[in-house]
């Protein structure tokens, strides 16, 4: 049974606040919950660009046995985007394009696993720290309408413990929950705050010598104290910052294609979303019968990545990526589309 080494790739930054009397939708932004595919054991020297080859038995651990009680990683990710909609605004109005840069410092460990007869389980626990800058400082339509990017730069605090269990079958399970806190740098002020218990399953299937695929479903529930979303139609009166309470599932499908010292990976993602705060009556967002609670959101997101292994602790890669998002039974219009391209560059190391 070959033994991996899976690190944290930083959770994705999360947008503070979108203009226009409206707050950004910041559970509409995928973040990841468990640690990344593709990342090896440094000390095997077997498999190349980073694509993860199943055995016979169907098994490639989350975490590497060995004698030492505690296993540590860490690193450091810097991305360059552009995005055409970086605040998931709906209508062209708050669609505004921006280039921007996050930087991202990520450590985290393993206790020493147990291996049971069909299983093997540990613990893990890890945080990140993600700065986030947008590099158009303000970005205006025709009318002069616009967007003052340089007062929604953000840092995000992140922290996840989980518990890793291999299966002999190939399925890798986890549970545990998730924290991450987003903050603006202009004025030190929290716009949103969630814990997010959730669970997973993933797998990995041979396509040929040089492809797999790999399946992973998720879903959990969003306890979050947020910029209200919505605005009272009753004087005025702010949304709640519970509003974003939701329970979410998702499923992925990616392909890593193994073509010399670069992977290419595209992707699809479908995930679902269903809200759950009851709102009080004297703050209601109701329009027509629809309320905040009634919210159901239904997200597509296909991608594709080309990366490239410089050695096994530095990879570089472009990406892009398009994203549908469609909200039903709202008192707002939170239907949104976006287009991101832009380079990577990562860093990981363990011991």
């Amino acid at each position: 049974m070959k033994n991996y080494i899976f690190t944290l790739l930083t959770l994705t930054s999360l947008l503070p606040i979108i203009l226009l009397g409206q707050s950004i939708d910041q559970t509409a932004i995928k973040r990841e919950t468990a640690p990344p595919i593709g990342v090896l054991n440094a000390q095997d020297n077997n498999q190349k660009s980073g694509i993860i080859s199943p055995t016979d038995a169907g098994a490639q651990q989350p975490i590497r046995l060995n004698t030492s009680p505690i296993s540590v990683f860490g690193g450091y990710n810097t991305n360059y985007d552009l995005r055409s909609n970086p605040l998931t605004g709906s209508g062209s109005s708050r669609q505004r394009p921006s280039w921007v840069w996050s930087n991202s410092f990520f450590a985290g460990g393993s206790l020493q696993p147990i291996d049971l007869d069909v299983a093997v389980v540990a613990p893990m626990v890890g945080a990140s720290w993600t700065m986030s800058d947008y590099l158009n400082d303000y970005s205006a339509d025709k009318s002069g309408q616009g967007i003052d990017y340089g007062t929604l730069n953000d840092y995000t605090t992140s922290a996840y413990a989980l518990l890793m269990i291999r299966h002999e079958s190939g399925w890798s399970f986890r549970t545990g929950t998730s924290y991450a806190s987003v903050r603006l740098t202009e004025k030190d002020t929290e716009t949103f705050r969630e814990f997010y218990p959730n669970i997973g399953a993933m797998n990995m299937f041979s396509v040929d010598a040089d492809t797999l695929a790999i399946v992973d479903i998720s879903g959990g529930f969003h306890i979050t104290d947020s910029d209200p979303v919505s605005r009272s139609n009753i004087g005025n009166k702010p949304g709640s910052r519970k509003e974003l309470d939701n329970w979410d599932l998702a499923l992925s499908v990616t392909l890593l294609r193994d073509f010399y010292d670069f992977t290419i990976s595209p992707s699809y993602r479908l995930a679902m979303a269903g809200f759950t705060y009851n709102s009080p009556n004297n703050i209601s967002y109701s329009l027509g019968k629809a309320t905040m609670e009634d919210r159901f959101r239904l997200d597509h997101n296909f991608a594709i990545k080309i990366e490239y292994t410089v050695m096994d602790e530095l990879k570089i890669a472009l990406n892009t990526s398009y994203t549908n998002s469609n909200s039903s039974n709202t008192p707002a219009d939170f239907d949104n589309k976006s287009i991101n391209f832009g380079a990577h560059i990562g860093i990981n190391l363990s011991f």
